[in-house]
């Protein structure tokens, strides 16, 4: 807030008008309070989808805290307001998932080692253990 900080956007008085409220600038940007009272910027207001119960997720939020874990190669999470849960899409790494297998005394090709079960519940497994670890709820 203050005229030094934002004056307008140039030649643009609608956009201007519509992220300055009272005085403020309203970037759209969703933050954490840190611990040692630093703001992070986690993720974008418009990223931010509703649930049916109401609650408000950060789906590229969670994206980054999943995508952490070296079992995840790319992971896509989706969320339908109309619906309680989020879906997720995982592809695994290939080289981690192989060494795990092999630890397992499975030697099939990656494709038919993402089917198995065991496999799946160890992947399941390692997301719990990521959202523990991240203190987050969405697992």
């Amino acid at each position: 807030r203050g005229k030094c900080l934002f004056s307008g956007y140039y030649k643009n008085p609608e956009l201007t008008e519509e992220v300055m409220k009272d005085g403020w600038f309203h970037t759209g940007d969703i933050g954490e309070i840190l611990p040692n009272g630093v703001l992070k910027v986690i993720d974008r207001k418009k990223n931010l989808i509703k649930l049916s119960q109401g609650e408000y997720v950060a789906l590229e939020h969670l994206e980054s805290i999943y995508g952490q874990n070296p079992i995840v190669q790319d992971i896509w999470v989706y969320g339908d307001s109309f619906k309680s849960m989020l879906v997720a899409v995982i592809i695994p790494n290939p080289e981690i998932l192989n060494r795990w297998a092999k630890d397992l005394g499975l030697t099939k090709p990656f494709e038919e080692l993402c089917s198995l079960s065991e496999i799946q519940e160890h992947i399941i497994s390692e997301l719990k253990s990521t959202a523990e670890k991240n203190k987050s709820n969405k697992c």
